[in-house]
């Protein structure tokens, strides 16, 4: 080698080492930023990614992640620069996934749905292109149920089908803070045994949850049943039934309830049910077939023996997966887990805990809860597409549970989301 070429191959070696540093330095605060963002500490990934950007101003991957860890932050203007900013470098459909997102916190709807489909025109990976398809959802849903709002006053009552229903969350609120939780409970397993009788069509509770929020019926926590008749019309809900539970004395509990008719505001009080704690179900099987007779169903034999079904026979199983509803429901996932696993410790064979604990950990994977509990498909039967007033169409139904018993079952059952609903003043019962 000459002289020449010696020096040259002595002076570029520093510039590749140099390179190759700068670029790893880079990388760093991009992997940096990923895992503070994957925990949470959006703040510090906030932190890596600025100094990412400044780095690196033309590479659009710095700038969607800003804007990504911005949103989760909360500061959704700034999301909006960062992510405008990464789209103009190079189309992307992550960033277009959070384009969208952002301008539904900004409530502007349309755009975020321009997000959407022109994020879905780029041919996504499956993982991404579920996503972008579940907003879209969502947007179809809210703009139908806000027509439905507009256009209330409109609806022919007399047109919701007779065997339609609705279930609010049961009221718990003068239960000592251990025993609270156990309304979620009873409020799920009432709707998943009122879904067993085909007669019957159980509304899908992700579609209440969010109107109560649009009519800003859940600020407070308390929903008046005055209300409910509105609800249901605009549900498509001809019955809307919920419940109060009580606590008489240390070890008993009592159930009851009142269904609202959609069409005439009538209200029909299912008689109390009570049990010890240890024999709950009794209480809550008792509650539904009241519920049943009061709305004049003839029950199919073996829709009598589905309603028998024990989910599991362990109070301390049962309360741990109360708990951890109450957990999800507030976003702490990480708590719900721990409950839903010591359910199933308390009864191996408790496969709606079994569930709950897939539902959550996918929860951990979305990005609000909004997000999941919006797009949860509840179906299973044929979905219910009446038309009420040509404004909303109430489709989905809460499905059938599985086959079997608590004895070995290991089917998944479905999922009724529920949501934080009080029932204001006396409802039924003693």
């Amino acid at each position: 080698m000459s002289l020449l070429k010696c020096n040259k191959s002595k002076f570029l070696l520093p510039l590749i080492l140099i390179s190759l540093l700068a670029g790893g330095c880079s990388q760093s605060l991009y992997t940096q930023g990923r895992k503070l963002a994957e925990q949470g500490q959006y703040e510090g990934a906030l932190d890596k990614y600025q100094k990412l950007v400044s780095e690196k101003p033309n590479e659009f991957q710095g700038w969607r992640e800003l804007g990504a860890a911005y949103y989760h932050y909360g500061d959704f203007n700034e999301a909006l620069k960062a992510l405008e900013t990464a789209e103009t470098i190079k189309a992307d459909a992550r960033t277009r996934l959070y384009l969208g997102m952002t301008r539904e916190k900004l409530k502007e709807w349309d755009k975020a749905a321009e997000a959407y489909t022109s994020a879905l025109s780029l041919k996504p990976p499956p993982e991404i292109a579920n996503r972008v398809s579940e907003r879209l959802e969502f947007l179809t849903s809210r703009e139908k149920i806000e027509k439905a709002l507009a256009a209330e006053s409109t609806i022919n009552a007399d047109s919701i089908p007779l065997n339609t229903i609705a279930v609010y969350d049961f009221d718990g609120s003068t239960l000592d803070e251990e025993k609270a939780p156990l309304a979620l409970g009873l409020t799920e397993f009432t709707a998943i045994d009122l879904s067993k009788i085909k007669s019957l069509t159980v509304v899908e509770r992700a579609k209440l949850n969010f109107l109560l929020q649009e009519m800003a019926l859940t600020e407070t926590g308390v929903i008046d049943t005055t209300r409910a008749p509105q609800v249901g019309r605009i549900l498509g809900s001809r019955n809307i039934v919920t419940g109060r539970v009580t606590s008489p004395n240390l070890d008993h509990l009592r159930l009851s309830g009142v269904i609202v008719n959609t069409v005439d505001s009538s209200k029909a009080y299912p008689g109390s049910s009570e049990a010890i704690l240890k024999e709950i179900f009794k209480m809550q099987k008792e509650f539904v077939r009241q519920i049943v007779q009061e709305l004049g169903v003839e029950l199919t034999p073996e829709e009598m023996d589905s309603l028998n079904i024990i989910p599991t026979n362990s109070y301390a199983a049962f309360l741990a997966f109360c708990q951890g509803l109450a957990y999800q429901k507030n976003g702490q996932y990480d708590e719900a887990l721990e409950e839903f696993r010591r359910a199933l410790h308390l009864d191996n064979n408790f496969v709606y805990a079994q569930y709950q604990l897939s539902v959550t950990n996918t929860l951990i994977n979305q990005t609000t809860f909004e997000s999941y509990i919006q797009n949860q498909t509840i179906g299973g039967l044929t979905n219910l597409e009446s038309t009420l007033g040509n404004v909303l169409e109430n489709t989905g139904a809460v499905p059938n549970p599985p086959g079997g018993n608590n004895q070995g079952t290991t089917t998944n059952p479905p999922h009724v989301p529920t949501g934080s609903v009080k029932v204001k003043g006396t409802v039924g019962g003693n």
